[in-house]
């Protein structure tokens, strides 16, 4: 018999900038509605399986401070801005960033997201944003508005919040209301990631792991000569050597 141990590691780095409060890139919020929350179902599910998710402290803190508000969510506030009222600069900035999802499985089998996308063009190195703003409509942006957050809505959460998979199956044409609902959506599921963590844990389901607390190098904070254990004829920078900093990785992460 074969023993198999699984364990999934769920990290995200700090995107936090510490001066505006304000969260730069969406993937904490993006990745808790899709996969974190799918896998959370599945070990649920299947409670035969043995899991062990390793979640860095730097992503705990992160679910953390945009539940309690604490910072700002950039492209949240892209998000919730009427499509009436975009800018010029804002809806470039939509057209640039908002299809920034798997083409193959989160753009593709949507079909109105798709055309959006042709419509934009695929390769940015070749295409003049500013020349096609204009040709997009109020309800073009709107759409691609809602399909940037509706897209990365994982199956647990269409199972959970059957107006996710009504607004699927609508496709286009949606409206404001719309857009609010499935950003509330996605609030509502931040918040509970790491609740449902816990009751796995508690009830026995899944072991709970986590890293130091930036999830560092930490043999490299220690000493960077170390990398020659590993590769003795590589060429490194002046060494490096702060263990101080690697102490204090391990205690905020117990913190």
């Amino acid at each position: 018999m074969l023993n198999v141990g699984l364990l999934w590691h769920m990290h995200q780095p700090y995107y936090v900038n510490p001066l505006t409060k304000t969260a730069l890139m969406p993937w904490v919020r993006m990745h808790a509605v899709k996969g974190y929350l799918d896998m959370a179902e599945m070990a649920r599910r299947h409670p035969q399986m043995r899991l062990v998710f390793n979640l860095t402290p730097v992503l705990i803190r992160q679910i953390c401070e945009l539940v309690k508000g604490e910072v700002k969510d950039l492209w949240e506030e892209w998000t919730a801005i009427p499509a009436a009222e975009l800018s010029p600069a804002d809806k470039r900035n939509l057209l640039e960033n908002f299809f920034k999802a798997n083409w193959d499985n989160l753009i593709r089998p949507n079909p109105r997201y798709h055309e959006l996308l042709a419509r934009r063009g695929y390769d940015l190195g070749h295409i003049s944003i500013d020349s096609i703003v204009p040709s997009f409509s109020k309800q073009d942006y709107l759409d691609l508005q809602v399909w940037f957050n509706l897209a990365w809505c994982g199956y647990t959460a269409c199972a959970e919040y059957p107006e996710l998979s009504e607004l699927k199956k609508k496709g286009r044409d949606f409206t404001e209301e719309e857009k609010k609902r499935v950003l509330g959506v996605h609030r509502r599921i931040l918040a509970d990631i790491l609740p449902r963590y816990r009751s796995l844990a508690e009830s026995g389901r899944v072991e709970l792991s986590t890293t130091p607390y930036f999830h560092p190098i930490t043999p490299l904070i220690l000493d960077t000569e170390f990398a020659h254990r590993a590769m003795p004829l590589a060429v490194l920078p002046p060494r490096f050597s702060w263990p101080q900093d690697a102490e204090s990785q391990f205690r905020l992460a117990i913190e």
